[in-house]
C-alpha cells in the first residue's frame, strides 16, 4: 500500500508521500519526481497519472476491486465485535501499536464496526501514541473514514472530539470520509462532520467531485451547499 494523501483547497491539489510532494495547479504540474507539463485538460485528466500509481485505482481511473478484510487476531476480533472485556485484558502496547495482516489497528476495527464502547476505551489507552488516531489501515483507510462509510454516528462523534483527528485524509482510492458519508446517504453523519468545523468541503475524489456532488440524496447535497455558502460570509 502506498501512503499517499490528497487535499484540495482553492486551486491547488497536494499529493503527499513520505518522500515527495506534488502540487497540481491549473495547467501546471510540479514535482520532484515528475516532469512539468502544460496541458489544458480537465481536473481528472490532469491527475489521472498520479492516482494511477495508487494501489486502489487503475490507470484508466476506475477503482480496483479488493476482498473485504475480516478481523483475525484476538484484539481485532474483540474490537470488531464489541468484546470490551477481552480488550481490557490486552496489554496497552497492543492497543497502541498492534497491526493485523491487513494493516488495521484495533481503533480502525472498532470504528469500522460501529463499536463506540471499544473505540472509547482504546482512545483512553493511547495517551502516548496519538498518531494512531489518524493511522491508515487497509487500502489507506482511517478510523474516521470507516466510521463515516458505515454511518456509525457515535463513532464519528467520538473521533471528531479528538484534538488530533484529521478527517481530511483520503484512502488509496481517493475517497474521503465526508465523501463516504455523502455517497452512502448518511445524513446525520454528514451534518455531524460539517458541524465539527474540521472537514474540508472542497476535497475532490478521483473524478474531481466534491462531497456535495457525490451523493444521490438531495437533502445531503443541500446541507453541504448551505454550509459552503455560510462559510463564505
Amino acid at each position: 500500500m502506498i501512503p499517499y494523501f490528497f487535499s484540495k483547497k482553492r486551486s491547488v491539489l497536494r499529493v503527499s508521500r513520505r518522500d515527495t510532494e506534488i502540487k497540481v495547479k491549473p495547467f501546471q504540474l510540479q514535482s520532484k519526481k515528475c516532469k512539468p507539463t502544460t496541458n489544458n485538460n480537465t481536473f481528472h485528466q490532469r491527475i489521472i497519472f498520479l492516482v494511477s500509481t495508487m494501489s486502489g485505482i487503475h490507470p484508466d481511473g476506475t477503482l480496483k476491486k479488493y476482498p473485504t478484510p475480516k478481523p483475525t487476531t484476538k484484539g481485532a476480533i474483540a474490537a470488531a465485535t464489541g468484546d470490551l472485556e477481552t480488550l481490557k485484558c490486552l496489554p496497552k502496547s497492543e492497543l497502541n501499536q498492534a497491526l493485523d495482516e491487513h494493516g488495521n489497528t484495533l481503533l480502525i476495527w472498532a470504528a469500522d464496526k460501529g463499536q463506540d464502547g471499544c473505540l472509547t476505551y482504546i482512545l483512553s489507552q493511547i495517551n502516548d501514541n496519538k498518531d494512531i488516531i489518524n493511522a491508515r489501515g487497509y487500502l489507506g483507510n482511517t478510523a474516521i473514514g470507516r466510521a463515516a462509510r458505515g454511518g456509525h454516528l457515535p463513532c464519528v462523534q467520538i473521533l471528531l472530539q479528538q484534538d488530533e483527528i484529521n478527517p481530511n485524509l483520503a484512502n488509496e482510492k481517493l475517497q474521503y470520509p465526508l465523501h463516504f458519508a455523502a455517497f452512502k446517504k448518511h445524513l446525520s453523519v454528514v451534518q455531524c462532520m460539517l458541524n465539527s468545523g474540521k472537514c474540508d468541503i472542497f476535497v475532490q475524489d478521483r473524478k474531481g467531485r466534491t462531497p456535495d456532488q457525490d451523493t444521490s440524496v438531495e437533502e445531503i447535497k443541500n446541507v453541504i451547499l448551505k454550509y459552503k455558502q455560510d462559510q463564505q460570509f
